[in-house]
């Protein structure tokens, strides 16, 4: 069964924001860390940190594909401008390059 590419982005919109709000609740708690002092729990708060901003840029690519889907331009690779096969769209809803593009 095909699924709407709306219903995925919002899926995938959701998945990421529940994300967000798990990371900023961990990253609430800075340990210590300073010249001779310092907890190892630095290096998870800092892996988290750049989750965060990995979540971020993915929040902002499903913003964008919504975008494309109102101007008419979703699913079209935005490098040769060919249609994105739907299997790629199914398990990337908001990719914006067809698999050859992608993978120049």
């Amino acid at each position: 069964m095909v699924q709407d590419p709306q219903d995925l982005l919002l899926a995938e919109l959701d998945q990421a924001q529940q994300q967000l709000v798990l990371l900023d609740r961990q990253l609430q708690h800075k340990p210590d860390f300073g010249l001779g002092v310092g907890s190892p729990e630095i290096n998870t708060w800092e892996m988290n940190l750049a989750r965060r901003s990995a979540l971020l840029e993915r929040i902002a690519q499903i913003e964008q594909a919504f975008e494309r889907r109102a101007s008419g331009s979703y699913g079209m690779c935005e490098v040769c401008g060919t249609p994105i096969d739907a299997e790629r769209l199914r398990i990337l809803p908001h990719t914006r390059r067809c698999v050859r593009c992608a993978s120049l």
